[in-house]
């Protein structure tokens, strides 16, 4: 089974790509993680964490959170080319009664073949 973890999480920074975690376990026993981070991600949570004003393990937290969150929703659209196609060459506002026409016109093409 895998424990659940509360929320209060220490950081301590031992040098440029490590931090060391204490948490504490649903059971109040408390278990020291160390992660190594790459320094391009160190860097990316610093700032992160500068920008935001909270704290580093709060920032760290948060990215994790919402990198192993679910995705869920749309996919965005599709950006298709748009063309101009022109203006109209027959007037549209009576497109069934053309639609009628053009059937009525193939119909009785069939009929002249014998078909």
């Amino acid at each position: 089974m895998i424990p659940v973890w509360q929320d209060e999480i220490h950081v301590a920074h031992h040098d440029a790509s490590r931090c060391g975690i204490m948490m504490l376990s649903k059971w109040g026993l408390q278990m020291r993680t160390t992660i190594t981070l790459d320094p391009d991600v160190k860097a990316l949570l610093a700032e992160a964490a500068y920008r935001s004003g909270k704290p580093f393990k709060v920032t760290l937290n948060d990215a994790v959170r919402a990198g192993l969150a679910p995705r869920y929703g749309k996919a965005p659209a599709p950006d298709w080319p748009c063309h101009d196609l022109g203006s109209a060459r027959v007037d549209l506002t009576k497109a069934l009664a053309l639609a009628d026409e053009l059937e009525d016109q193939e119909q009785a093409a069939k009929l002249a073949r014998g078909a």
